[in-house]
């Protein structure tokens, strides 16, 4: 099984929920849904979004926004990856939302200096709506498909797209014997 893991962003001075949703409208539909919305329900609605494509859902202290149907495939913001890599909900978070809507540097999310990564959708959402976040972007499971097509043909994922569960124990896989 592999789970995603959540995406929370924080320490951005000028961030505002509204600039968020019309820089994405420029890279995927935007649809604003309840704000109240819980974990549970905000992962149903993810799951079924995503049954046919890409979707993400970007939580923010006032506003929920779904985002799904991606346009800027094939654009020079995904220059030098493949069209396997590009398909992927991270690729697509990271390319067109936190480095191009947000203007987060390739180095800023390498090193982790405005962005955390979260297992639990409640855990990430109740950071932006304690006010210690921005915004949290809850995602779908990389498919084992994906990961298995990207692998075999020689391309790396992107930082923090797999979380295989359950965990090999290290020393049964890892172990010298001698």
């Amino acid at each position: 099984v592999i789970l995603p893991t959540h995406r929370v962003v924080h320490g951005l001075a000028a961030f505002s929920a509204e600039s968020l949703a019309a820089g994405a409208r420029a890279y995927f539909t935007v649809d604003e849904i309840d704000a109240s919305i819980d974990a549970p329900r905000a992962i149903t609605t993810l799951r079924e979004a995503g049954a046919s494509g890409t979707a993400l859902l970007a939580v923010t202290a006032s506003r929920v926004y779904l985002m799904h149907s991606p346009k800027a495939l094939g654009s020079q913001a995904f220059a030098g990856l493949s069209s396997r890599q590009q398909a992927l909900d991270v690729v697509q978070l990271h390319k067109c939302l936190l480095q191009t809507v947000l203007k987060l540097s390739e180095e800023s999310i390498r090193d982790q200096k405005n962005i955390t990564y979260v297992r639990e959708a409640a855990e990430a959402m109740a950071q932006v709506r304690g006010g210690n976040a921005n915004v949290a972007f809850l995602m779908n499971p990389v498919g084992v498909e994906q990961v298995r097509e990207i692998a075999l043909s020689g391309e790396v994922m992107p930082q923090k797209s797999t979380d295989f569960y359950p965990k090999l124990l290290s020393g049964l896989t890892i172990y010298a014997l001698e």
